[in-house]
C-alpha cells in the first residue's frame, strides 16, 4: 500500500542540511536549537550503538519555538 507520500510509486526523500533546516526555521519565524547528540554519547557511550545515525551525524534532533 503507497503511503501518503507516494506519487505514481515514487517516495521522495531528502537529507536537508543543518543550515537549510535552520534557514527555513528562521524565515518562518522560529528559532530553532538542537539536541547535544555528541553530548548525550559522552555521558551513555552504550547508546552509540543503538542509535548510529545520531552518533555519526547523518541525522539531528531539531527543536522549533515561536
Amino acid at each position: 500500500m503507497a503511503g501518503s507520500m507516494t506519487r505514481n510509486g515514487y517516495t521522495m526523500v531528502a537529507r536537508p542540511l543543518r543550515a537549510a533546516i535552520e534557514f527555513l526555521a528562521r524565515h518562518f519565524g522560529f528559532e530553532c536549537s538542537s539536541f547535544d547528540w555528541p553530548g548525550y554519547f559522552a555521558s551513555l557511550e552504550h547508546a552509540r550503538s543503538s542509535v548510529v545515525d545520531y552518533d555519526k551525524g547523518w541525522r539531528g534532533t531539531f527543536y522549533l519555538r515561536r
